[in-house]
């Protein structure tokens, strides 16, 4: 299984939805929906500082970024990005990056409060456009496929509140799109980073999973090596 990058300030996965727990990368929200930081500013800030003083932290650093890109690649020729929940996911990472920016530039230049950069008006209007229903839908299936319900029924309580905290992020990458931040390369760079932690963390995951050895498979190595002693009882 190709080993997690040490990307210093990294999202964590469940593909994005469970903040510290580690699970499948994807989506969707990671703790993105649920804060308005996917990349706390002050983890980010420390990482930078300690590459730049640290030789041995770059040469880490860039090793695992590679390895993390190469994963992601193969992920893709494998067709990791043709499956539904990959589209979703992808497409989420995609307007967080671009609406954390905009959140961002916004705060700098001195907004008062969230409901000043993204007002709960702006959110309704667009739940009212054509497809937003739709593509809303799609988040909350993989949110609770593969996020911190494991499964579970998604509550209204957690309905109202995903869909007012996804809204907002639709609405904040609309107006950063708006204003040109998906075509600074920054952002791209952000974006590209991103998706490459989904793909290959989704394709560890995959590989995993497809060398775990079966039942039958243990006890057939058990027969097979009749001089081991093994335990009475396994913990």
């Amino acid at each position: 299984e190709p080993s997690s990058p040490n990307l210093p300030g990294k999202p964590s996965s469940r593909a994005a939805y469970a903040g510290n727990s580690e699970t499948r990368s994807g989506v969707a929200v990671n703790r993105m929906l649920m804060t308005s930081s996917c990349w706390p500013c002050g983890a980010r800030a420390f990482a930078v500082a300690r590459l730049a003083s640290n030789p041995e932290e770059r040469r880490s650093f860039a090793k695992d970024l590679r390895q993390m890109l190469a994963t992601a690649e193969e992920a893709k020729s494998k067709g990791v990005a043709a499956r539904p929940e990959t589209k979703v996911q992808l497409e989420l990472s995609r307007s967080f990056v671009i609406a954390q920016e905009y959140f961002k530039r916004r705060e700098a230049a001195g907004a008062g409060g969230p409901d000043e950069v993204v007002a709960p008006a702006e959110i309704e209007a667009l739940f009212k456009q054509p497809g937003s229903e739709a593509d809303f839908n799609a988040f909350l299936e993989d949110y609770r496929k593969n996020g911190p319900n494991k499964g579970a029924p998604v509550t209204g309580e957690q309905r109202t509140e995903l869909r007012r905290h996804w809204g907002r992020v639709m609405v904040g990458r609309n107006k950063g799109v708006a204003g040109g931040i998906d075509r600074e390369r920054k952002t791209q760079l952000m974006v590209m980073l991103q998706q490459a932690t989904l793909f290959a963390r989704a394709y560890a995951q995959e590989m995993k999973a497809r060398f775990r050895p079966t039942a039958d498979e243990m006890d057939a190595y058990i027969v097979a090596h009749t001089d081991v002693r093994f335990p009475q009882h396994l913990p």
